[in-house]
């Protein structure tokens, strides 16, 4: 039997777009570009990636006016070393903890079935008003259900469901990766190279309905992020009326704590999440284009890279 690979990758855009959308439906290709902190290549069909990163302080937004934030999702993969029943029972109880609602939801998974397209399997989420979190085998989906409630905010709450996870069964808990996806409207804007600056190597292309554009690279473990940028427009958010750019931004990191580690495993894990972060707003701001930049950020502030 073929292991599978719970995605929210395919998820997340299946809420947000109509079948048939832009979403999802871009070939890999090469990217060469200068994007912050250092990185140079990426090679994605030969798997080969070279990194120049030298930590250094990074200008990112601290708050924007109009905020074009649309979804929020953190996804983080960890490890019990449990049965799989014995670790479904004990997710369950620790999220009936946290989140006073729970229903089930349909997921699409990675492997195909006889027709080529992505099985579909269900997970159970539990949610308030503000932030959902889907459970998928050891896979801890984190999303907001309204309006952004601020980093601080959400961060708090990711951190208060991992760290209780790490104090309920102590070594035998592993994080192996967090990823982060942020998804951008920006309404009324009818050209994606308005929002967006392209670079030699950026993967683009034109439909007879919309353009796009695309780059990655991928997560070295104990090295840097990984992050998968696209952008397209002529996108409507939830089939609704409102058209305009879309800017998906998802980063990445691998293998980072274990409960046999260190003892400040949570301390840990908030340091990636906060690092993550400001990763992602340093991407926003090496994509966007300038004179966007300078009529929506209202505050910018300086984080140190590491």
């Amino acid at each position: 039997m073929r292991n599978r690979k719970y995605t929210t990758r395919r998820q997340v855009p299946r809420r947000l777009y109509p079948a048939g959308s832009f979403m999802g439906r871009f070939p890999a290709g090469v990217c060469l570009r200068s994007v912050p902190n250092g990185y140079v290549r990426s090679d994605l069909q030969s798997g080969s990636v070279i990194y120049s990163h030298e930590p250094k302080v990074m200008r990112v937004p601290k708050r924007m006016d109009p905020q074009p934030l649309l979804d929020a999702i953190v996804s983080v993969d960890c490890t019990t070393e449990q049965e799989r029943s014995s670790s479904n029972r004990f997710w369950s109880s620790l999220l009936a903890a946290h989140f006073p609602q729970m229903d089930i939801v349909p997921l699409l998974l990675d492997d195909e079935g006889s027709d080529g397209e992505g099985r579909v399997s269900s997970v159970l989420r539990y949610f308030d008003d503000s932030l959902s979190v889907s459970l998928a085998g050891d896979q801890l989906v984190f999303r907001t259900e309204s309006e952004y409630p601020g980093w601080n905010t959400l961060r708090s709450r990711v951190g208060n469901v991992l760290s209780a996870a790490s104090e309920s069964i102590g070594g035998s808990f592993s994080v192996t990766r967090i990823t982060m996806r942020y998804l951008n409207f920006f309404e009324g804007i009818r050209e994606v190279s308005r929002i967006v600056r392209f670079d030699s190597g950026t993967q683009h292309g034109l439909t007879p309905d919309r353009s796009y554009f695309r780059f990655r690279t991928d997560s070295e473990p104990g090295t840097r992020p990984g992050y998968d940028i696209t952008a397209a427009d002529h996108v409507r958010p939830l089939g609704g009326e409102k058209e305009g750019v879309v800017l998906d931004l998802s980063t990445w990191a691998d293998s980072i704590a274990t409960g046999r580690q260190l003892e400040g495993i949570s301390d840990r894990i908030v340091h990636y999440l906060d690092w993550l972060h400001n990763y992602e707003k340093s991407l926003f701001v090496s994509v966007m284009q300038e004179e966007i930049l300078e009529g929506m950020v209202q505050e910018w502030e300086e984080v140190l890279d590491e």
